[in-house]
């Protein structure tokens, strides 16, 4: 059998190479044990410089209309960023590599990653049987990344379970679906994320997902932040899920705040995401000094760890929108001298 893997890789995020590299030699060791041929293709074009330099040619191809009737994927549809073009240019890329080197052979096995997987020591036995055991389970697109408890079922029918693609950071892909997606491709409206659950909600292909810890996507687990998305929320870490919930009350008390502490100090991740909720949630209690503290530290935590920062970012803003408490402020600008 052979392993060919699509890595989709941006080369700027320099603090991602020393994992996606464990990562890889980790799949590389069990293929080797287990008579499986490694093959691995980077895929790192275009990326966000040249779709800047180029954006008129990009321009050509955004069509933002609404889908016919009453589409739920209409409230998905947004103005893209050069970093989620790029995103959704090398996914495509990706399988026009594949249905051009595609020569039917059911011993080809096609596995796009994306650069912020992470794969813990202790899922290494789920991954090695995934790989051993991948031909002898019928699908067109296999996720993973995703599981659910209380369910022992090892496959499973991804709309059984989800209506919306909570990730897609690795998966397997049938070159008949590459097509079909790659032909789909010409116009940019949605996130490569919505554009692939919006395909999979609209077609009666078999999409299954493997119900082990296997890959982890480690920009929604807190170890980055996302490089792509204005927003990030952390759906695979559950205490960062608690204390979303704590920044969502009308009113937070000092019992919350300890409740939020104590869930910000059982993080072990240098993230951003979990600063600017703490930030939030100090606001809802009228503490506008740590407030201030915490977005300023989620801000400088962004810039450290290569987040997405443009205009729209949510942290950016949030920094920004900080300085309204600061209020005590005006007297001293009444008074400073114009240079004017």
């Amino acid at each position: 059998m052979n392993l060919n893997i699509y890595l989709i890789y941006t080369e700027k995020l320099e603090n991602r190479q020393g994992n996606i590299n464990s990562s890889l030699e980790a799949i590389k060791k069990i293929c080797s044990e287990n008579n499986i041929n490694f093959k691995l293709n980077i895929i790192t074009t275009p990326c966000n410089d040249t779709i800047d330099k180029n954006i008129e040619e990009y321009n050509k191809r955004v069509d933002y209309s609404k889908f016919p009737g009453d589409n739920e994927y209409n409230n998905y549809i947004s103005s893209l960023n050069s970093y989620q073009i790029s995103n959704y240019e090398k996914q495509k890329n990706a399988f026009k590599h594949i249905i051009d080197n595609d020569n039917s052979n059911n011993n080809d096995i096609y596995m796009i990653i994306e650069d912020d997987i992470i794969i813990g020591k202790a899922y290494l036995d789920n991954i090695k049987k995934l790989l051993v055991n991948i031909n002898e389970i019928n699908w067109d697109i296999l996720l993973t990344s995703l599981n659910v408890i209380n369910n022992d079922q090892e496959y499973i029918e991804y709309n059984t379970i989800y209506k919306k693609l909570l990730s897609k950071s690795c998966y397997f892909i049938k070159p008949k679906i590459c097509k079909l997606l790659y032909e789909s491709m010409n116009i940019f409206k949605l996130r490569f994320k919505h554009f692939l659950c919006k395909f999979i909600n609209d077609n009666n292909y078999k999409v299954l997902f493997y119900n082990k810890n296997t890959f982890i996507e480690g920009s929604k687990i807190g170890i980055y932040p996302s490089s792509v998305n204005p927003n990030n929320y952390l759906y695979f870490n559950n205490n960062y899920i608690e204390l979303s919930k704590i920044s969502n009350k009308q009113i937070v008390d000092k019992e919350d705040i300890m409740k939020a502490m104590e869930l910000f100090n059982s993080n072990n991740f240098d993230s951003p995401d979990f600063l600017n909720v703490l930030s939030i949630i100090y606001v809802k209690n009228k503490d506008y000094d740590n407030a201030k503290k915490y977005s300023l530290e989620a801000l400088e935590c962004m810039k450290r760890n290569k987040g997405y920062l443009q205009k729209n970012s949510d942290i950016l803003n949030n920094c920004i929108n900080m300085w309204q408490y600061e209020q005590n402020l005006l007297d001293d600008c009444k008074k400073s001298i114009p240079k004017y």
